[in-house]
């Protein structure tokens, strides 16, 4: 799951933190291995797509726009 913050903000200055639900940790993220909430920052606005698999290898994919 994926929490939008900071939408109306300047150019440059979004993010969304990432709480995966379910699941077996240690999840992976672009390559980057995590078991706690990471949050990404500093994104201009767009589209964005997050695919995030858990230990056993199973995706939980979304696209958001922020």
């Amino acid at each position: 799951m994926l929490h939008q913050r900071d939408p109306l903000h300047a150019e440059g200055n979004r993010s969304f933190t990432q709480m995966p639900t379910g699941g077996s940790p240690p999840f992976t993220n672009e390559g980057a291995a995590f078991t706690d909430t990471p949050t990404v920052s500093r994104l201009p606005a767009g589209d964005y797509a997050v695919n995030t698999f858990d230990a056993n290898e199973c995706l939980q994919s979304i696209n958001l726009t922020i």
